[in-house]
């Protein structure tokens, strides 16, 4: 079952801070109702908004995002299936599906393996004995370096 949420005037998406818009591209949405609207890649989400007929807004978390294929409907080439763990998304209609896939393959690349560097960065700091020699030693650095910093 697909989760859309109906879009409210206080909702109206938007980035939050730190967050950067990839491409817009104007499609639509195959499902029970096929709703025609934007479908905006940004840093760390994409989001597809129709104004048209049914007020429909779907954000999905790139980090959710399973899978993305390129799909043939009514035998064009111009859809993207979106995968995530609970829903399979459709969207069609695209004039330029190659160049959407392609930000859209890279941007999810690139927020899986950030996700992926960050995780095996808490691990290692989780892995750190405070009380070996090494960490002694680095300890008494710092505090040497902060101590310098004061002076100054």
């Amino acid at each position: 079952m697909q989760i859309l949420r109906m879009r409210n005037s206080n909702n109206k998406g938007g980035l939050s801070e730190g967050e950067k818009l990839i491409g817009s591209f104007n499609c639509s949405l195959s499902s029970q109702i096929i709703s025609r609207g934007t479908l905006l890649i940004t840093s760390k989400k994409i989001e597809f908004d129709s104004s048209l007929f049914s007020k429909v807004q779907i954000i999905i978390p790139i980090i959710d995002i399973i899978s993305i294929k390129k799909k043939t409907s009514i035998g064009i080439d111009n859809s993207i299936e979106v995968k995530t763990e609970k829903v399979t998304y459709l969207f069609t209609s695209f004039l330029s599906r190659d160049y959407c896939f392609s930000l859209l393959k890279n941007q999810i690349d690139k927020v899986k393996e950030e996700a992926k560097a960050e995780n095996n960065n808490d691990e290692n700091e989780e892995n750190v004995d405070e009380n070996s020699p090494e960490q002694k030693y680095l300890g008494k650095k710092r505090f040497k370096a902060k101590q310098i910093t004061k002076r100054t």
